[in-house]
């Protein structure tokens, strides 16, 4: 099996489920019986690379990429050699459906797709 390295970010305060998060942490809570909610995203980034179709990177962030000054969603799927960095200085315009830009920063959008030696700088 090829290394997985990844950061799966769970939790906030728990304030709509609280009745289920007074006792315990949000990432803990049950799911389907047996699995614990922050087992869906542990096994998506595991698994992933066999579930993805052809020709699209995996999801996450590729081989050799910089990403400095962006906010990712979890779902995207970044190609090696890519680079999103400082937008203060990009036209607006160019917003998208991969990626917008808000007050200078790339937010890259759910399900956006980049391939392989994309840029955004």
């Amino acid at each position: 099996m090829k290394e997985v390295i990844t950061v799966v970010l769970g939790g906030g305060r728990g304030t709509r489920p609280y009745r289920l998060t007074k006792h315990r942490a949000k990432p803990a809570m049950p799911l389907g019986g047996k699995y614990r909610l922050i087992d869906n995203s542990i096994s998506n980034c595991i698994n992933d690379e066999e579930r993805a179709p052809s020709g699209l990177p995996s999801i996450g962030i590729g081989d050799d990429s910089a990403i400095e000054g962006a906010i990712v969603d979890k779902l995207a799927r970044i190609g090696r050699n890519t680079q999103v960095a400082d937008a203060a200085n990009i036209d607006h315009s160019g917003d998208g459906e991969e990626c917008v830009i808000r007050d200078g920063i790339p937010v890259v959008l759910k399900n956006a797709v980049f391939p392989d030696a994309w840029r955004l700088s």
